[in-house]
């Protein structure tokens, strides 16, 4: 699993309500269960003992189900995170050391930069040999070369700051210096980041929350446990489609 040392990105949302909604359910199947275990020992009528253990067990099934469903969203939401918190001090990231590092598979770093980019979040690809995630933005950034490190003619050529090849001097061939190149890279990166600044006055989370507060604005807390109460799948139902419509 990806380690989580950084502010978290609640993207879903739906794995908060779900996993506290299982623990609900599991702590009064324990209760439940714990009646059942007691009245056993204390010779309760069978009768009883087995609406018990009946209820006991109607409350373990939705505690897993909600339970699992959550950790699930909260998995994918994690990956999503490691991705997002690594492109914030990269332009690039190698899909190999990301899944090495972070333990992810590559269909799920797939299917975090989908939730990424339709989310609005970030607009981030994968591309090259060795693969790597860039920050789509920087194919359309120009990056300045004024001059050659090596015999000091003026270049004045722009460069693609996605681009992964060294830009050359005309008059000598020489490269420009990787630092140098990788400085200029970095300052275009940190201009894109500057023009995301209006909605990202608050924090890392005022992004995830401009997001999703259209759909967070449907669900009604009240009708979630109505359904909860009285029909459990229809809550997971209602909860899937208004929190994250």
């Amino acid at each position: 699993m990806p380690a989580m040392n950084e502010d978290r990105y609640n993207i879903y949302g739906i794995d908060d309500i779900l996993i506290k909604a299982g623990y609900v359910f599991l702590a009064l199947f324990i209760l439940t269960g714990g009646t059942a275990v007691s009245n056993m020992v204390k010779g309760a009528s069978p009768d009883q003992s087995e609406k018990l253990y009946t209820a006991a067990l109607m409350l373990f099934l939705p505690a897993m189900v909600f339970l699992l469903i959550g950790y699930s969203f909260r998995r994918k939401e994690q990956v999503t995170s490691a991705i997002m918190h690594k492109m914030k001090i990269t332009p690039e990231a190698p899909v190999a050391d990301l899944m090495k590092s972070s333990g992810i598979s590559r269909r799920a770093v797939e299917q975090a930069l989908l939730l990424i980019n339709r989310r609005g979040l970030g607009y981030y690809i994968l591309e090259g040999e060795p693969e790597k995630i860039i920050d789509g933005r920087l194919h359309r950034t120009m990056v300045l070369v004024d001059r050659c490190d090596s015999c000091g003619s003026a270049i004045s050529q722009s460069f693609p700051a996605s681009q992964a090849a060294l830009p050359l001097c005309p008059y000598c061939g020489t490269p420009v210096g990787i630092d140098r190149w990788n400085d200029m890279r970095n300052r275009a990166l940190e201009d894109i980041r500057k023009q995301d600044a209006p909605s990202n006055q608050t924090g890392n989370i005022a992004p995830m929350q401009a997001v999703s507060a259209p759909a967070r604005k449907t669900f009604s807390l009240p009708v979630f446990i109505l359904l909860l109460l009285f029909f459990w799948p229809a809550a997971i139902i209602y909860a899937a489609v208004r929190y994250n419509k």
